[in-house]
């Protein structure tokens, strides 16, 4: 696996709760001098979301892509955990929104159960990132100048970018635009 050395140095440590240092798009632009097409195009596509809409969708690319395909599955065991909890607190049957697993990692139960014992739900929802920010930290080690560090690098500055996005004045706009859609829905069934 290549090294690259000069351009891990150059980058500035990203802390959780802290305002990023740059945007998704320089960081990749800085990349795009050092990197293959291929690990381009692997990093330009790593999101915090698997596959958007269908987590399935992406299952032949997290089997190719090493650091891609750990964190995709793990993001998925931890988005059917959630999905476990919600259902039970709603007494609805979870399975059908459940999407396949072939790893599972200890550390997200207990994780989502400490998310969910919050009151707040921008705390459970910050506990969720710490936790994602915890493992994207196991991923890093032992991979002090490859890919899998530039990888762990841009999924850390999305979930800074992600917090550093929500601004509290835009709530009363969002909360409209919500109601206004769900209005919508209801009129149109």
């Amino acid at each position: 696996m290549a090294e690259y050395y000069y351009l891990v140095s150059s980058l500035p440590m990203l802390f959780f709760g802290e305002a990023p240092p740059f945007r998704v798009e320089q960081f990749l632009s800085s990349c795009s001098d050092w990197l293959s097409g291929a690990e381009m195009t692997i990093l330009t596509e790593l999101s915090l979301v698997p596959g958007g809409a269908d987590p399935g969708a992406d299952r032949e690319f997290r089997k190719a892509a090493g650091f891609a395909g750990r964190w995709y599955e793990w993001e998925i065991g931890l988005r059917n955990r959630l999905v476990r909890q919600r259902a039970a607190t709603l007494g609805k049957d979870p399975e059908k929104y459940l999407f396949p697993e072939t790893n599972w990692f200890s550390e997200i139960d207990s994780g989502v159960q400490e998310a969910f014992a919050l009151p707040n739900p921008e705390e459970k929802e910050k506990a969720l990132d710490r936790l994602r920010w915890r493992f994207l930290d196991g991923l890093e080690a032992g991979h002090s100048f490859d890919f899998d560090r530039l990888g762990a690098y841009k999924l850390k500055l999305l979930l800074l970018w992600k917090w550093r996005e929500r601004v509290k004045e835009k709530g009363p706009e969002n909360f409209e635009r919500i109601m206004e859609g769900i209005y919508r829905n209801r009129s149109q069934s």
